[in-house]
């Protein structure tokens, strides 16, 4: 009965998107990926974001036991602090900013404060210190998860963002496996402030790739103005 009195509320159109092949998420697909100039440079800077942030969220525990002697309670009113900063950025702060200013010039900026935030935590001489390098950490943290992905998602045809989105998830878990082995080589043999530093050594290099590669690219003036953006193979 139902199949006989509703329409079909979709468009002919509509329906034959639906019905093609989405891109698995392979090796293959990734690399391919990669290539294409746009959502590459959007792919290499979620890794390179991703893994420096990863430092930072795996190692704290043990640089505030190492450098400040923090109990299991009082990092974790660290880190709850952090995250409470960052829900408030991703729920309240992005939409308003996204709505005022591109995407490329937020991720520029959020990818700049991001450097300058780990060399903060990486020289962090107190405490005090410590939760006041927090605050950017958080929000430049928070604008990147969200814009990120966001851009990446308008940023390819319709019937590849279920496709893109996995490879974006798949990008980021693999620094969850890198993050902790390699923070803590630096933390044990060289010091403290080493997971940071490396952390913000990265984020200058992702800076200068995301001015050269995103900042002013073509597709983020079409994005702003609501348009599809077509994508062809190689982007």
């Amino acid at each position: 009965m139902i199949y006989a009195w509703l329409p079909e509320s979709l468009t002919e159109d509509k329906r034959s998107q639906m019905t093609e092949k989405r891109p698995a998420v392979t090796l293959n697909a990734l690399l391919v990926a990669f290539q294409r100039p746009f959502t590459g440079s959007i792919l290499i800077t979620r890794f390179f974001f991703g893994l420096a942030f990863a430092i930072f969220q795996t190692i704290f525990a043990l640089y505030a036991l190492a450098k400040f002697n923090l109990t299991a309670r009082d990092t974790g009113f660290v880190l709850t602090y952090v995250g409470v900063l960052s829900v408030i950025v991703q729920g309240f702060l992005v939409g308003r900013l996204t709505s005022r200013f591109r995407e490329d010039l937020l991720i520029t900026a959020s990818v700049m404060l991001m450097a300058v935030s780990l060399l903060g935590w990486a020289l962090a001489p107190s405490l005090i210190w410590l939760y006041v390098i927090m605050t950017p950490t958080a929000l430049s943290g928070g604008l990147l998860n969200t814009l990120l992905s966001s851009t990446l998602t308008k940023a390819v045809a319709p019937q590849e963002v279920g496709g893109i989105l996995g490879l974006s998830t798949a990008v980021e878990s693999s620094t969850r496996i890198i993050a902790p082995l390699l923070g803590g080589v630096l933390l044990q043999q060289i010091g403290t402030w080493a997971p940071g530093a490396f952390g913000a050594v990265v984020m200058v290099g992702v800076s200068i790739f995301v001015f050269i590669t995103i900042y002013n690219h073509p597709i983020v003036f079409t994005l702003k103005q609501n348009k599809p953006v077509p994508v062809p193979a190689s982007d």
